[in-house]
């Protein structure tokens, strides 16, 4: 456990460890997921294979997208029990067991859609809304869960392009090949051929979430690179021969990773393959994909527009590769009846909450944060210049973590309305490169000292337990490729915290 594991020779560690004797953690499986009723989605129906959606935009393809839409929205809303999986029926869940418990007040910990429920509980219940630790910030303050979602193709791009696509051509040198600048990296993936382009950057959006997995990535384009050259090379390679060529091939100098690529390879190959079938889609969702899509549709209105949505697909499909083109497909813009719930208005008596927030988190866009954190009362900000990830603490930093544990241990507030942190240097490096945006802002976003080094987290056991939580944050499917089955890090024996 990261709290109980931590060095109490450091003044963080310290803090972490008397948060696990002083709190009762306590989890719970909201509606839909886990030890509750489980809630899944499907129906008997298919839908033709949808080509990549950032360079496929033809009419067939959108309508094909639509279907799925479409589908998807009927499929859940068959089941019964739909209606009565969202956020408000989480809050009043939540509140029944601190009731059970015997709690005057709920102390709550929330990471990203955990920030949406954690508000949503606050103006509901603000008597009974104690220490409030809010971190990768939804725009809660909105009226809508769309604006939100609607800031994460633009978010993806960027934490790619203008932080880790620069990372990767710095690390270039240390893992044996030429070093390169970010627009080359950026590029690199770009100029992957179809399915491929699309595979690996899925791969990259999932990996995006933690910092620990960018050196990664360097295996994954390297890997990619090397196999869509055998393919445009020989176009009509067959499966057997792609396979043989790329074991033949070499990815890096360095035998350890050589191998590592060349098992990176195989993954690829069979993504692309499995693509290149153009089999058709079953509309069945888990209960993780069901109850995630309900909460989505059913706690506050979408925009129902599809030209709206087609004409914002076809720009974020240019600008925005990695993940727009898509929006078409979601099952709320289709979802009959609007949502089962109304969000509840900002209480005169809003309790204080404390938000963490990395400047380039990809799945909540630093734009909705601080919205949320502006439009909201009695809220003071935490805020990582030039961090990349999604959500933070246990950061590893004193100007992070010690005034959020000294908030969830005294309930004492940071002074100043909102308190800039530097971030800690990348995997692998030695200091902060502060982000230049290439194209959606001017100027530097900079910091006036080096990254601090990470404090407190100095076991095994608990740089497993960190990663471990950062992982649960991203969706499910980031676990089911394999592609990422070797690690850098490891190879080049550095810790996670250093």
């Amino acid at each position: 456990m990261v709290w109980d594991d931590a060095d109490t020779k450091t003044k963080i560690g310290a803090d972490l460890k008397r948060l696990s004797q002083e709190y009762d953690l306590i989890g719970f499986s909201p509606r839909g997921v886990g030890n509750s009723t489980r809630v899944n989605c499907g129906i008997n129906e298919l839908v033709p294979y949808i080509a990549p959606p950032a360079s496929d935009r033809s009419e067939q393809n959108i309508q094909r997208m639509i279907q799925l839409g479409r589908l998807t929205a009927k499929a859940c809303q068959n089941n019964p029990l739909t209606p009565f999986v969202n956020t408000d029926a989480t809050a009043r869940d939540l509140n029944l067991a601190r009731q059970l418990l015997g709690e005057a007040k709920l102390n709550f910990v929330g990471y990203s859609y955990g920030t949406w429920l954690g508000s949503w509980y606050a103006k509901l219940f603000p008597q009974s809304t104690g220490r409030m630790l809010l971190d990768g910030n939804t725009d809660f303050a909105s009226d809508t869960f769309e604006d939100t979602f609607k800031l994460q193709p633009r978010a993806f791009e960027r934490d790619f392009r203008d932080v880790v696509a620069p990372y990767l051509g710095r690390l270039a040198p240390k893992l044996g090949l030429p070093a390169a600048t970010g627009e080359q990296v950026y590029a690199a993936q770009r100029g992957l051929s179809e399915p491929l382009r699309t595979i690996v950057g899925f791969e990259i959006a999932q990996n995006l979430y933690g910092r620990d997995s960018y050196p990664n990535l360097a295996l994954l384009l390297q890997s990619a690179t090397v196999v869509d050259k055998l393919t445009k090379a020989k176009p009509e390679i067959t499966l057997p021969e792609l396979l043989n060529a790329s074991q033949a091939a070499e990815y890096f100098s360095d035998p350890d990773l050589n191998e590592a690529s060349k098992q990176v390879a195989i993954n690829l190959i069979f993504a692309r393959d499995t693509e290149l079938q153009e089999n058709p889609i079953p509309v069945v969702l888990n209960e993780s994909n069901a109850t995630f899509t309900a909460v989505l549709c059913n706690d506050t209105p979408w925009t129902t527009d599809l030209g709206y949505w087609r004409a914002r697909d076809d720009e974020e499909a240019a600008k925005y590769p990695l993940i727009g083109g898509s929006s078409v497909s979601s099952p709320c813009l289709y979802w009959k009846g609007g949502p089962s719930v109304s969000k509840p208005k900002v209480p005169t008596t809003m309790p204080p909450l404390l938000l963490v927030q990395n400047e380039f988190d990809p799945a909540t866009a630093t734009e909705g944060a601080l919205n949320a954190f502006n439009q909201t009362p009695n809220t003071k900000l935490i805020y990582l210049d030039d961090e990349p990830q999604h959500t933070a603490f246990p950061y590893g930093t004193e100007c992070v973590d010690l005034p959020v544990t000294g908030y969830l241990l005294n309930g004492t507030l940071p002074t100043a309305k909102r308190t800039d942190c530097a971030a800690k240097p990348l995997p692998l490096e030695e200091k902060v490169y502060p982000v230049k945006l290439t194209s959606l802002g001017n100027g530097q976003y900079c910091w006036s000292q080096d990254g601090l080094n990470a404090q407190g987290l100095q076991s095994t056991a608990a740089q497993q337990a960190a990663r471990a939580a950062r992982e649960l944050i991203a969706q499910t499917a980031r676990e089911n490729s394999g592609i990422r089955g070797y690690n850098i890090l490891e190879k080049l024996n550095i810790q996670l915290c250093k």
